[in-house]
């Protein structure tokens, strides 16, 4: 059986009316864990276009249950990051090759998760950007499924750079509002030297920090508090 017409079979079960099942109960059933079975369902959310290299075994389960864990619209960035290119000698054809998963993993830490012990917000605050409320209830936040994001531990990580990044912005916005003696002359992100980052996750942690400058009695300071400053891979996942 496929992969994904398994999943599809734990949803079945989920959506019944009667008997009503949960993700124990379903376990308990198959003789699966929880975590399995939590893991399994997400692959019914895959995009359409990854679906479509699953079922043409262009890609493994193991990839497929990462990107399952990712937003839609983050789908398909990742999976062209399965992939490598390359041009096979004498032929002029190009070949794509798929990468392990321990690749895949190594783009989402670097491009999607952030860890929000590091955020410069309060994480309680639903009103700093209303529309997104608190990350306390934000289905997006991995410690939300501690089943699905196990391999995480205790670490609670955003699955959302734009949103995190709203957050940021909104959080010095109401810090320069509050004080009226600070006059903002910079708010940007400084990346280290020679390199360049083009999502807004690599834009936020890697090798990049955001430096708000602002200016009393003549003289720029920085306010440490709204700096995010580099985590690499390693430190992130301790």
């Amino acid at each position: 059986m496929h992969s994904l017409e398994e999943a599809q079979g734990f949803r079945a079960l989920l959506n019944l009316d009667e008997p009503k099942y949960n993700v124990e109960q379903i376990a308990a059933k198959t003789g699966k864990s929880p975590a399995y079975v939590t893991t399994r369902l997400k692959l019914t959310e895959l995009s359409a276009p990854v679906v479509e290299a699953f079922y043409a075994e262009e890609t493994g389960v193991g990839h497929a249950l990462l990107l399952a864990k990712l937003q839609p619209d983050q789908q398909e960035a990742a999976l062209a990051a399965c992939f490598r290119e390359d041009w096979q000698s004498g032929s002029g054809k190009q070949k794509r090759i798929l990468l392990p998963v321990r690749n895949l993993q190594f783009w989402i830490d670097s491009n999607i998760l952030l860890i929000l012990k590091d955020a410069p917000f309060d994480k309680k605050d639903a009103q700093l950007v209303p529309a997104a409320g608190s990350c306390v209830d934000c289905p997006k936040r991995t410690g939300h499924n501690k089943l699905l994001f196990s391999e995480l531990g205790k670490q609670d990580a955003c699955t959302d750079p734009t949103c995190y990044q709203s957050k940021v912005e909104a959080h010095v916005a109401k810090t320069i509002a509050t004080k009226p003696q600070l006059v903002q002359i910079s708010n940007g992100l400084r990346p280290t030297e020679g390199r360049k980052h083009n999502s807004p996750a690599q834009q936020i942690h890697g090798d990049s920090c955001r430096e708000t400058l602002f200016k009393r009695g003549g003289e720029a300071a920085r306010v440490q508090d709204l700096q995010i400053h580099q985590r690499s891979h390693h430190h992130r996942r301790q």
